[in-house]
C-alpha cells in the first residue's frame, strides 16, 4: 500500500459563456506520496481576447526522492490566435533532473490547427539543449504531431 495525497487551490475567470474560464486561471497544487516523495507546482495562463494573445507559465519543485524527472522546473510561453480558433505559439522550459548537475533547456514552436469544435492537430518542433537522462547528446531536435479529441 502506497498513499498519494494532493491538494489544489485555483482561480478561474468568471466569464462562463465566453469560455474565458478555460484560459484565464491560476492554480497552486501540492502532492505527497508515501514512497515517491512530494512536490509543489504553480500553473497559470491568461488570454487577452481583444488581440488573441495568450501567456502561460509553470513552476515546479519535487523532493530529491520524488519519482519525477525534474527536481526543479520552470516554463513559460506565448500564443497568438491567427485564424478562427487556431493558434501559433512558442514556449521555453528549464529543468534540473534528479541527480544531475546539468540543466536542460527546451524550446518549442507549435501550430494548433483547430480542425473541428472538438478536434485539434498540433504539429511542433522542439529543441532540447543538454537533454535530461541523455549524456550522449548536447542537442536533440524532436518533431511532433499531437491529436486532441475532446469528448
Amino acid at each position: 500500500g502506497e498513499f498519494f495525497t494532493a491538494l489544489e487551490f485555483g482561480w478561474t475567470d468568471q466569464d462562463l459563456f465566453g469560455l474565458a474560464y478555460l484560459f484565464n486561471n491560476l492554480h497552486v497544487s501540492a502532492w505527497h506520496s508515501d514512497k515517491t516523495g512530494k512536490g509543489v507546482t504553480l500553473t497559470g495562463s491568461y488570454l487577452v481576447p481583444e488581440n488573441r494573445l495568450g501567456v502561460f507559465g509553470r513552476l515546479g519543485w519535487a523532493s530529491e526522492d520524488a519519482s519525477t524527472i525534474y527536481e526543479n522546473y520552470a516554463a513559460a510561453g506565448v500564443t497568438r490566435g491567427i485564424y478562427k480558433d487556431s493558434m501559433i505559439g512558442i514556449g521555453v522550459s528549464w529543468g534540473q533532473a534528479h541527480g544531475s548537475n546539468v540543466d536542460q533547456v527546451a524550446t518549442e514552436i507549435f501550430y494548433r490547427w483547430q480542425m473541428a469544435q472538438h478536434t485539434a492537430l498540433t504539429p511542433g518542433i522542439q529543441f532540447l539543449s543538454d537533454p535530461a537522462l541523455n549524456e550522449d547528446d548536447d542537442l536533440v531536435t524532436v518533431f511532433s504531431f499531437r491529436l486532441r479529441i475532446a469528448i
